[in-house]
């Protein structure tokens, strides 16, 4: 075993153990599951001759050789019903169920009526069972790897979803190793001569990890949100301390060291702003307004909003530090977002404008 066929098991590894708390929950990432597993299983017993390891003898080599035919079609059909799944092609699936019963049933039979000794190496290096029966039980694979194959390369420019087409191109490239994989190990091709089967399992658990890329990005947008809306959020949590669940943190505590999740921390930034905001506006005059409006006219239109804001917001904290209030008769300012998302946005340009924001004399 090379270092490298090591780390590419160790991450395989890494990932299904990971992934294995949330597949129950999911069809589609269950199957998936199953064949990075399978697929793993396949990698280890094929980088040594456990049969001569354990047991020393050409019965268990063989007995290793067909684990090795069946946890690889395992794997083979566990990804193709994960494709089919995903582009909802209910038929084709009943239709290659039925060839890989067909074909494995087929194989059995002659095996059972087979009286030759079967002696092997890692992989069929020799064989003297029938050449059909190793083809039969590689056909299988083959089937389901062209149809996943095929499948995964109609089906990934129609997905709107990116990291769906990701993982369809994975999951087909994986196919395309396999169905070349399985036709070398039935020709008795040795292990040292062909591909290795770690780089399917390889591909698998990437398209198995496309969740935890995805998650672990949004987390990390999530987190730069918090960092850049930070000092909006604190010098309106100075002010208004009743807003907040918990007392005003250091930025870097705060974004390092959330409470909960990032998601949810910038959750709750985003409500206490808006919060505080509302609590400020018995101090937003119309004057202020129309000094906001003029302070925004330098900015670019698409600008101007934030900026407004983010000059009444600054202007209507040090009026409610001085105990100034006004005698507005105007509806509270409510611009922002449409969504969560788009709010949240909104807010991050309120607050980068509003740390350069500098207020010229007395605020209105």
């Amino acid at each position: 075993m090379t270092v490298l066929q090591g780390l590419a098991c160790a991450c395989m590894l890494l990932v299904v153990l990971a992934r294995a708390p949330r597949v129950l929950s999911s069809p589609q990432q269950r199957s998936l599951w199953l064949a990075t597993l399978a697929s793993f299983v396949v990698t280890v017993l094929d980088m040594g001759n456990l049969g001569a390891l354990l047991h020393g003898g050409p019965p268990s080599l063989h007995a290793a050789d067909l684990a090795v035919f069946g946890f690889g079609l395992l794997s083979s059909i566990a990804a193709t019903e994960t494709v089919m799944s995903a582009v909802r092609a209910g038929r084709d699936r009943w239709g290659v169920r039925a060839l890989v019963l067909l074909s494995v049933l087929t194989a059995v039979f002659l095996y059972a009526v087979s009286t030759a000794a079967v002696t092997c190496g890692a992989v069929c290096s020799r064989f003297s069972a029938p050449v059909v029966y190793w083809w039969l039980l590689a056909a299988p694979h083959l089937i389901c790897n062209i149809t996943c194959l095929v499948t995964c390369l109609r089906y990934r420019r129609q997905v709107g979803d990116a990291p769906l087409g990701m993982a369809l191109l994975l999951l087909g490239a994986a196919a395309a190793y396999a169905a070349v994989f399985w036709p070398l190990a039935v020709l008795g091709v040795p292990s040292e001569a062909r591909l290795p089967p770690v780089a399917h399992g390889a591909l698998l658990a990437a398209a198995l990890g496309m969740p935890l890329l995805t998650s672990a990005r949004e987390a990390a947008a999530a987190a730069r949100a918090c960092w850049r809306i930070w000092p909006l959020w604190h010098d309106l949590a100075m002010a208004c301390p009743r807003v907040t669940l918990g007392g005003p943190r250091r930025r870097l505590m705060d974004v390092v060291w959330p409470h909960g999740s990032w998601h949810l921390q910038l959750y709750r930034r985003v409500v206490e702003v808006r919060d505080a905001i509302l609590v400020l506006h018995p101090y937003v005059s119309d004057s202020l307004r129309r000094a906001a409006r003029a302070h925004a006219a330098a900015f670019a239109p698409s600008r101007r909003t934030a900026a407004e804001f983010a000059y009444i917001i600054k202007a209507a904290r040090l009026a409610m530090l001085a105990q100034k209030t006004s005698d507005s008769t105007s509806p509270p300012d409510v611009r922002g977002g449409d969504t969560l998302a788009a709010d949240i946005t909104f807010l991050i340009n309120v607050a980068d404008i509003y740390s350069s924001t500098h207020l010229v004399g007395n605020p209105p």
